[in-house]
């Protein structure tokens, strides 16, 4: 009797399945609110998705290494980004061919506030210039200071998306009696193929001078083996400018080790006012190498210059700079981790 009702069993177990199966399979209720599925399939990719990946990923190794280069030597322009926590402390020797010896030093600062989400901070700059002495008779210049500055404010982060960021400095200047100042400035990158533009605008106030404006130009690819090619130009006026003064360079970048890099460059510098004219054509040689821990770097940077004023005659400078870099810009800190270089 029971070998009979096994296949019954089984018949009506396969039944109930095939009954309850539409059941199981039906598509789940649509919350209410929300538009049905589409049965229209969905668009087949369009054939240059491919490329656009790999001009993505060449992009963004294009800034990553822009990056790497910008902690590694010191690039002023990360001290003015609006986030993170940086301090630049930068000692430097020129030595001219006449024999005198000047000595600058400079502190760049800026602190986040807490419970701001890095879109509030206060920033310091100092800066020091002086001539020590003369090599011909070892005495002491008479000139004295040259010039200093002190300034300090709040910078604000107003907007920072993909496409850039936008910041507001409010600050004043005490070295001198308070003499207060106000800057507007603009951000923004752009991919073009294997090239990146980086581009800067700022709009200045400052009681002493008044109203001014300067913008940064900065076209860079990456070459093989980590090597960076830049070429970038800075135009400014304002109501005490001689004019438009501009200043262009063109740079390379090569690294030698693990902590040591040199950057080539040539550059110009004019302006429009009382006539057009290129002050000053030179070319240097940036030699900077991390001497400790992850914070403390070494450059020598041989530099000759052929000014208009000395009718184009060949002048050679020598700097010797001693620099250390803590914190932070963006995403990556340094003076935390060492900053590497492919061999």
């Amino acid at each position: 009797m029971q070998g009979e009702s096994w296949p019954y069993c089984s018949c009506s177990l396969l039944l109930s399945l095939l009954l309850i199966a539409p059941v199981f399979a039906q598509e789940p209720p649509i919350p209410p609110g929300e538009p049905p599925p589409s049965d229209e399939p969905a668009a087949p990719r369009d054939f240059f998705w491919v490329f656009d990946g790999i001009r993505g990923d060449l992009s963004q190794r294009v800034l990553d290494l822009s990056e790497r280069v910008d902690n590694f030597f010191g690039d002023e322009t990360l001290d003015d980004e609006p986030s993170g926590t940086r301090v630049r402390v930068r000692s430097t020797l020129r030595f001219d061919e006449g024999g005198e010896i000047e000595e600058s030093f400079k502190v760049r600062a800026r602190v986040s506030l807490p419970r701001t989400r890095e879109r509030l901070g206060l920033f310091i700059e100092s800066f020091r210039e002086e001539l020590d002495f003369n090599l011909d008779d070892l005495s002491p210049t008479s000139d004295g200071s040259s010039e200093d500055e002190d300034v300090a404010g709040l910078r604000a982060a107003l907007l920072a998306n993909e496409r850039g960021s936008l910041s507001l400095d409010g600050s004043v200047k005490i070295d001198s009696g308070v003499q207060p100042r106000a800057r507007l400035r603009w951000r923004e990158d752009h991919s073009l193929d294997v090239w990146n533009l980086r581009l800067i605008q700022s709009l200045e106030w400052r009681n002493e001078e008044g109203w001014g404006e300067t913008t940064f130009l900065r076209f860079q690819r990456v070459l093989e083996e980590d090597r960076l090619l830049r070429w970038g130009s800075r135009f400014h006026y304002s109501e005490t400018s001689d004019g438009l003064e501009v200043f262009t360079e063109a740079l390379f970048f090569h690294p030698i080790d693990e902590i040591t890099g040199i950057f080539f460059s040539i550059d110009a510098r004019g302006r429009s006012k009382p006539r057009r004219v290129v002050d000053e054509y030179g070319a240097q040689i940036r030699l900077r190498r991390l001497v400790r821990s992850d914070w403390l770097y070494l450059e020598v940077a041989p530099r000759v210059a052929f000014p208009e004023e000395n009718d184009r005659a060949a002048e050679f400078i020598f700097f010797f700079t001693l620099e250390s870099i803590l914190g932070h810009t963006g995403d990556r800190r340094i003076g935390l981790s060492p900053v590497t270089f492919k061999k």
